[in-house]
């Protein structure tokens, strides 16, 4: 069963993640300006501070939120591969956390041309595809009840549009892509944080044995 104590676990996460990125985008903001067309890790990437700052608070949301998932896991008794993708999906966090795109750039060259830019791009692509396979699979399972499926669902769905402007290169979709951006993370973020209310149960049965149900 999940306990309080580990749904603290995704609040912390998600608590830090939004101190990090809100810092970073209102104080940057300031300096360089307010666009709308930036993602997160771009005004994370326009100062030293806030790369340190982003890079350091995602080590921690991504133990935290790791621990958590695994603990959903071990509770649901989800299948092997699926630990797999917990731990990708950390690791992805941490390597687009530590190369924040265009930080690493040089004066001159093409914006997100270096290497650290390339490893970013790989990293969000990866962690994008494995929240909505979480997504996805989590809907599919019969220990979550309908409404949290029903939540799973329409993240997907909105997954799927995000994929679908971003390939086919919709300017309106660039233009506001701090907003999608920030609605996908957080939005899986708090997709899982309320799987927490759809823990197994077990209660006992009346030849005194144990049953579980959802």
């Amino acid at each position: 069963m999940i306990t309080k104590a580990q749904k603290k676990l995704m609040l912390m996460a998600i608590g830090i993640f939004l101190f990090t990125s809100l810092m970073a985008i209102f104080i940057n903001s300031l300096r360089h300006g307010w666009h709308w067309g930036y993602s997160i890790s771009r005004y994370v990437g326009l100062e030293a501070w806030s790369a340190v700052l982003f890079a350091l608070g995602n080590v921690l949301v991504a133990g935290l939120f790791g621990k958590y998932l695994y603990a959903v896991s071990e509770t649901w008794q989800m299948p092997r591969w699926f630990y797999w993708v917990i731990v990708i999906i950390a690791v992805a966090l941490i390597g687009l956390s530590a190369c924040p795109i265009g930080f690493f750039d040089l004066p001159g060259t093409v914006y997100a041309s270096s290497v650290p830019s390339r490893i970013h791009k790989l990293c969000s692509r990866l962690m994008f595809a494995c929240m909505l396979l979480i997504a996805f699979v989590l809907q599919l399972q019969g220990v979550v009840q309908s409404r949290i499926k029903l939540w799973c669902a329409i993240f997907v769905v909105y997954g799927v549009f995000c994929t679908t402007a971003y390939l086919l290169e919709w300017s309106w979709f660039f233009q506001r892509m701090l907003v999608f951006e920030g609605m996908y993370i957080l939005g899986f973020m708090v997709l899982c944080w309320r799987l927490q209310g759809n823990q197994i149960t077990q209660e006992r049965s009346i030849d005194g044995r144990t049953k579980t149900r959802n």
